[in-house]
């Protein structure tokens, strides 16, 4: 009886500390920038990332950040996240479970100790995967849908963010440049 339990709690555990570590952070929970700002990716930049896993192992990964503006929409204590276009995070990867997502960069304040990291808005899974995942892992994967998650790998050239031009940003409209989900 005892090893059963044990097993119980060792996979809830592990399905709960893996929905806790992917459950990023609402947008309620963030801030609108006091000073509206952009940059503008001329053509498609490749982001040389490194991640290291639990075992120390690096791996080098080379997201895409896609051409176009990207618009500060949040703040948090340590930095300003800016948005790109639609699916400005293409997944060059064959077979990838999502094709791109919606997200940008994450730069740091000019106190933070943090390094600029990519970020994206989590996504629900495919039905393709969520009809054989059961009710447990469907509701987990609900709970997080539509936060913003900053991404775990380091960006190894941070050259390319000095040559961001970060400009004011002068909106053409009224409405609001708070998103909440993509």
């Amino acid at each position: 009886m005892n090893k059963v339990f044990a097993f119980v709690v060792l996979v809830v555990s592990l399905i709960f500390g893996a929905s806790v570590s992917a459950e990023g952070i609402s947008p309620k929970k963030l801030s609108v920038p006091s000073l509206i700002s952009y940059f503008a990716v001329k053509e498609d930049l490749v982001v040389k990332t490194t991640v290291k896993n639990v075992f120390g192992r690096k791996t080098t990964l080379s997201p895409i950040l896609s051409k176009g503006n990207y618009i500060s929409v949040f703040s948090d204590s340590e930095g300003t996240f800016y948005q790109g276009p639609k699916d400005c995070l293409p997944n060059p990867n064959k077979g990838a479970m999502f094709k791109a997502a919606d997200g940008g960069l994450w730069i740091p304040n000019s106190t933070s100790k943090q390094t600029p990291k990519l970020w994206f808005y989590l996504q629900p899974m495919p039905d393709s995967l969520g009809r054989d995942a059961g009710l447990l892992i469907r509701a987990l994967d609900g709970m997080s849908t539509g936060n913003i998650k900053k991404d775990i790998a380091e960006i190894e050239d941070l050259s390319m963010i000095k040559k961001l031009m970060i400009s004011p940003f002068a909106s053409t409209s009224n409405s609001s440049q708070r998103k909440e989900t993509p």
